[in-house]
């Protein structure tokens, strides 16, 4: 199972998650968040993970940002794909190239009968669709009471209709083995192995990477 780590605001956790064999980091662009890099300090974490792990993905996070900017980063910190999460279209992300396009879509609350379901999951098919080059992500909007039920279900019906996606949204110890029972592209992490925001925890890391691999996982 593949594992990216986000919100990765340190070189020493860089290391750590490369030495544990994640699939890829995510590096915030986003002004909002409280994780956010600048351009200096993304690189930085690069340029120390890139000799040793040089299959570890670096991703960098957008949201409704200008393609300018997007390119620059791209560029300056040698990334290898970018993860748009705001409400870019599909002829926007077109402009850019690079080895994985990952389009973030946030789901809403369904309704408990099966025809709220159908609707709120064809509407996500289809809009999935138009993203003919990103690897899709499903994430719960933030700041919002949202229920990590809608993001199982949508999860669960992805997976009906076999549609790669990377799944994210408020996992972590307590629940990622429900989120693994699906057998998602890759699970994505941040707060949930956590000390604060940005800061990751090392036993944490090492306790979710010791479930998906199946083995005890010590560095």
């Amino acid at each position: 199972m593949r594992i990216k780590i986000c919100g990765i605001t340190r070189v020493e956790d860089a290391l750590l998650v490369g030495q544990l064999g994640a699939w890829a980091i995510g590096l915030i662009f986003v002004p909002s968040s409280p994780r956010v890099l600048t351009l200096e300090r993304a690189r930085e974490i690069v340029s120390a993970v890139e000799d040793l792990y040089p299959e570890l993905l670096k991703i960098g996070v957008f949201a409704d940002q200008p393609a300018d900017f997007i390119s620059k980063a791209s560029s300056f910190c040698k990334l290898d794909g970018i993860q748009f999460h705001g409400r870019e279209s599909p002829e926007f992300i077109d402009r850019f190239d690079c080895k994985l396009k990952i389009k973030a879509f946030l789901v809403n609350n369904i309704g408990i009968g099966e025809k709220e379901l159908g609707f709120g999951l064809e509407a996500l098919i289809e809009e999935i669709k138009l993203y003919k080059d990103c690897l899709p992500l499903l994430d719960l909007p933030k700041h919002q009471s949202m229920s990590q039920e809608s993001l199982f279900t949508y999860a669960s019906g992805l997976k009906n209709y076999n549609i790669d996606f990377i799944v994210a949204g408020g996992i972590d110890l307590g629940n990622i083995n429900r989120f693994l029972s699906l057998g998602p592209y890759a699970i994505d992490i941040a707060r949930g192995v956590e000390t604060s925001p940005g800061i990751k925890d090392r036993g944490k890391l090492l306790k979710v990477f010791s479930l998906v691999k199946g083995d005890e996982t010590s560095v």
